[in-house]
C-alpha cells in the first residue's frame, strides 16, 4: 500500500506540493522490480504532473521509504481539487489523496448592487425594502443558540451520539450541500464535508432555522444530531419583500490573507450574488431572520 505524508491538503499556486512517499508491504512476499510513481491528477482525469522513482525491490515491512514528491503548482488552473496518486508501474497497486489548489492572495471585489451588513438593522432593511441585495455576514459569536441544548460545532462528527455523551462537543455531523449550485462555481466541493471545509467550519457557528419557512433549503446545511434535530445552516438565501438576502454565519472577513479556503469561498459567493443566478426561491419574514441573532 503506497502511503504519503502530506504537511497539509490546501495549497496556493505560489507553493510547491511536497509529500514523503512510503509503502507498507504485508503481502506474502517481497515485491520485486517495483517502479514507484506519483502523479497529480485533475478532476477530469488529466495528469497535470508526474514523477517516477528508481526501480527497486520492496521488502516486507512498514514505513519503507520511496522518496519525496515535489510538484510546483504555478501552472495549475486554480481553484481546483486534484488527486495526488501514488502507485507502482505495471500493477493495479495505487492510493490517492485529495488536495486543493487555490489562487494566491487577492481581495475579491463586492459586486455593484450588493451591500454587506453585519446585523439586520434599519439600514439593511431599507436596502431590502427598496428591492436591493443584502449579504448578511452574521458574526459566529452573535448567532442565537439553543439555551437548553446548545449546538457545539466541529469539523469531526460526534462520538456515538449526544444522548450518551451528555452533549460533549461536537454535536453535529458535518455539512451537506449541492455541489452543482452556482454558489460553488468557483469553490470545488463534493456534496459533503471534506478537508477544505475545516477552514470554514473552525470559524463558524450554525444558525438554527427552525423559525423560518419549512420549504427553505440551506445552500450549506449542517447536519444536527438526531436527539435535537434542529434545522441548521451555515448559509442560506431568501426573499424579503422585493429584496434578496444571503445569510452566512462563517467568518469570511478576518485573516483572509492567510486562509485561501475562506478567501475563495468569499470570492465564489460574491460572484454568485452579482450574477443573474442569484434568485432566492423562498420568502422569509424580517422577524424570523432577526431571531437568528437572538432578536
Amino acid at each position: 500500500m503506497p502511503l504519503a505524508r502530506l504537511p497539509k491538503r490546501v495549497f496556493t499556486t505560489e507553493e510547491t506540493l511536497t509529500a514523503k512517499l512510503e509503502v507498507a508491504n504485508f503481502g506474502a512476499a517481497p515485491l520485486a522490480g517495483a517502479t514507484p510513481y506519483v502523479q497529480l491528477v485533475a478532476d477530469d482525469g488529466r495528469v497535470l504532473a508526474a514523477q517516477i522513482f528508481d526501480r527497486r525491490e520492496l521488502p516486507l515491512g512498514n514505513g519503507i521509504q520511496l522518496g519525496t514528491a515535489a510538484f510546483a503548482l504555478e501552472k495549475i488552473p486554480a481553484p481546483a481539487r486534484c488527486r495526488l496518486v501514488a502507485g507502482f508501474a505495471g500493477t493495479d497497486i495505487q492510493n490517492d489523496w485529495d488536495v486543493w489548489v487555490y489562487p494566491p492572495d487577492f481581495a475579491p471585489a463586492v459586486p455593484p448592487g450588493v451591500q454587506i451588513f453585519h446585523e439586520l438593522d434599519a439600514a439593511a432593511l431599507a436596502v431590502l425594502h427598496a428591492g436591493g441585495t443584502v449579504l448578511w455576514l452574521l458574526p459566529p459569536e452573535k448567532v442565537r443558540n439553543d439555551p437548553n441544548r446548545p449546538v457545539k460545532f466541529g469539523f469531526s462528527s460526534i462520538f456515538w451520539n449526544t444522548a450518551w455523551t451528555k452533549r460533549q462537543a461536537p454535536t453535529t455531523l458535518g455539512i451537506l450541500c449541492d455541489a452543482r449550485l452556482p454558489l460553488f462555481a468557483e469553490f470545488p466541493t463534493e456534496n459533503f464535508s471534506d478537508w477544505q471545509w475545516w477552514y470554514l467550519v473552525r470559524r463558524a457557528q450554525p444558525m438554527i432555522l427552525d423559525d423560518l419557512p419549512a420549504p427553505l433549503q440551506p445552500s450549506v446545511q449542517v447536519i444536527d444530531d438526531w436527539t435535537t434535530n434542529h434545522k441548521l445552516a451555515l448559509t442560506f438565501e431568501a426573499r424579503v419583500g422585493s429584496g434578496k438576502i444571503f445569510v452566512c454565519s462563517a467568518d469570511l472577513e478576518h485573516d483572509l490573507e492567510h486562509d485561501p479556503v475562506r478567501r475563495q469561498f468569499r470570492a465564489s459567493l460574491l460572484d454568485y450574488l452579482g450574477s443573474p443566478d442569484f434568485q432566492p426561491k423562498w420568502p422569509a419574514s424580517v422577524a424570523g431572520l432577526q431571531r437568528l441573532a437572538g432578536k
